[in-house]
C-alpha cells in the first residue's frame, strides 16, 4: 500500500451500498469522494489520476450505457478503476472499456478483499502517473518539433515566393499578370516571365507531380534548368528544344519522389507579336481575344520525365492588339468544382461555350484569330475544363485581372473550407488594345 494518503473517488449507480466498502474504504486510510452517476456524466470528476470505484447496481446491464459513456472519458486520463457491482453474481458480461484504462472487476465481498482491491488501486496510481507525465513530455516535444517544421515550411515557402519574383515585368506593350497559390506551404508549381533580349519575352509554367515538400524540392531544379537551357538556348530547338532537355534530364536524374513534370514554355517577340510556344502535359493554353472570346490553343506534347523519346513541338501564335495569353497548370481545372455544363452550341460567329461565350480552336501553326480548327465544342470544353467554369465567363467578360482575383478568392475561400486539392498558377500576358 502507497505510504502517501491517498484519495479515492466513488461513482455510487446503485440504491444500496455495501457496508463491507465502507470498511475497506476506512481499511486503505484514503480520503473518499462520492459522485452521484448523473454528476460524474455531467464532467464533475477531476482529470487526475486518482483511483475510480464505480458502484453498480445487483444488475448492471441496464447501466451499461452510461458506465461505457463514463469508461470512454477515461480514455484520455485513465486512473486504476474498479468496478463493483452489489449483486452476488459474478460478472457474466462486462461493459465495454477502451484501451488503456485499467479496469478490474469484482462482485460485493468481505472488507478484506475488497481493501486488497483498493491497495492495489492506489499502488497504481504512481506507475500511471510516471506514464503520464512521460506521454506528456512526448506531446510537448511532439508539439514543438511540429512548430519548428511548420516555420520551416513557412520560411521556405517565404523563399519560394521571393525567389519567383514579386513583380512581374512590363515589356513595351505587354502586361505581365500572374497569380501561384501553394496548397500547402510551399508549392509544386513555379513560374517565371522574363525578358530575353531587347525584342523578346520569354516565359514557362511548369507542376510537378504532387505538392508539397518534394514537389517544391524538384521546382528548384526545374527552374535550374530552365534558365540553363531553354529561354537563353535560341540554337536549342526553341521552346520544344528547352522541354526536350529538360525531358532527358529528369530521366538521367531517375528521381524517386516526385519524378513527372507538366511544363509550358514559350516566347513572345515583341515587335511582331508572334508567339513560338511547346506544351508537355500542362492544361491546353488560352487566347482571350479583345473582342471577349475564348480560344484554346491546341499543341500536343507528354509530361516530361516518363517517355525517353518523346518528341516535342514549337506552336507558333499570332497575336493582335488587346489579345491575352493564358497558361495555367490544372489546379485551375481542380478550382471548378461548381462547374455546370450547360449545352453548347455553334453560333454564328463560331463556338458558343456553357456561359455564352465564344469558343474556338487555334489549331498548331494556325492564325489565332482564325477559329474554327476541327474540335467540337463538347470536344472543347474536355480539352480544357477551366471553360466551362464561373472562371471562364469572367475571363471572357471582364478580362484577365478580373478573372486572377476570381481564381485568387476562389481558392482561397476553398482552401479555408478544406476543398481545395492542388496547387495553382496561372500566368497571363496581355498585349495593350490599340
Amino acid at each position: 500500500m502507497s505510504s502517501v494518503q491517498a484519495h479515492i473517488d466513488v461513482i455510487i449507480a446503485s440504491d444500496s451500498f455495501p457496508p463491507a466498502l465502507h470498511a475497506a474504504l476506512q481499511q486503505t486510510g484514503a480520503t473518499t469522494t462520492f459522485w452521484p452517476l448523473a454528476a460524474a456524466l455531467r464532467g464533475g470528476l477531476s482529470a487526475g489520476g486518482e483511483p475510480l470505484v464505480i458502484l453498480a447496481p445487483p444488475n448492471p446491464r441496464a447501466m451499461f450505457e452510461s458506465i461505457e459513456v463514463l469508461l470512454e472519458r477515461l480514455a484520455d486520463h485513465p486512473r486504476p478503476t474498479l468496478l463493483l457491482s452489489t449483486g452476488e453474481q459474478p460478472w457474466l458480461t462486462r461493459p465495454h472499456a477502451p484501451a488503456g484504462v485499467p479496469i478490474s472487476y469484482a462482485r460485493a465481498a468481505g472488507p478484506a478483499d475488497l481493501a486488497a482491491r483498493l491497495s492495489t488501486l492506489i499502488d497504481l496510481r504512481a506507475g500511471l502517473a510516471v506514464r503520464d507525465a512521460a506521454a506528456r513530455t512526448q506531446m510537448a516535444r511532439a508539439a514543438a518539433a511540429a512548430q519548428r517544421y511548420k516555420h520551416q515550411l513557412e520560411l521556405a515557402g517565404r523563399i519560394q515566393r521571393e525567389l519567383t519574383g514579386r513583380t512581374l515585368p512590363r515589356f513595351g506593350p505587354v502586361t505581365c499578370r500572374a497569380l501561384n497559390k501553394p496548397l500547402e506551404y510551399i508549392s509544386g508549381d513555379i513560374f517565371e516571365v522574363a525578358p530575353l533580349d531587347a525584342d523578346t519575352l520569354g516565359f514557362f509554367v511548369a507542376d510537378a507531380t504532387g505538392h508539397g515538400l518534394p514537389a517544391a524540392l524538384l521546382t528548384t531544379y526545374i527552374r535550374r534548368a530552365m534558365r540553363r537551357h531553354a529561354l537563353h538556348d535560341a540554337a536549342g530547338g526553341g521552346a520544344a528544344g528547352v522541354l526536350q532537355t529538360l525531358n532527358r534530364e529528369l530521366l538521367e536524374a531517375d528521381l524517386t519522389e516526385s519524378p513527372f513534370v507538366a511544363a509550358i514554355c514559350g516566347t513572345l517577340h515583341v515587335p511582331s507579336l508572334t508567339v513560338e510556344l511547346s506544351r508537355a502535359g500542362t492544361p491546353y493554353p488560352l487566347v482571350r481575344t479583345a473582342l471577349g472570346e475564348i480560344q484554346i490553343v491546341e499543341c500536343e506534347g507528354c509530361v516530361l520525365g516518363v517517355l525517353e523519346d518523346e518528341v516535342f513541338t514549337n506552336t507558333r501564335l499570332q497575336l493582335r492588339p488587346g489579345d491575352t495569353l493564358v497558361a495555367h497548370t490544372d489546379g485551375l481545372d481542380a478550382l471548378q468544382r461548381d462547374r455546370t455544363m450547360a449545352v453548347a452550341q455553334r453560333g454564328a460567329g463560331g463556338l458558343v461555350g456553357p456561359f455564352g461565350e465564344s469558343v474556338a480552336i487555334a489549331e498548331a501553326g494556325s492564325d489565332s484569330s482564325s477559329g474554327g480548327g476541327g474540335l467540337t465544342v463538347i470536344d472543347a470544353v474536355a480539352a480544357s475544363p477551366a471553360l466551362a467554369s464561373a472562371w471562364a465567363e469572367c475571363l471572357a467578360a471582364q478580362g484577365p485581372e478580373e478573372a486572377i482575383d476570381f481564381a485568387r478568392m476562389r481558392f482561397d475561400t476553398m482552401r479555408r473550407l478544406g476543398e481545395a486539392d492542388d496547387d495553382l498558377t496561372i500566368v497571363a500576358l496581355t498585349i495593350d488594345a490599340e
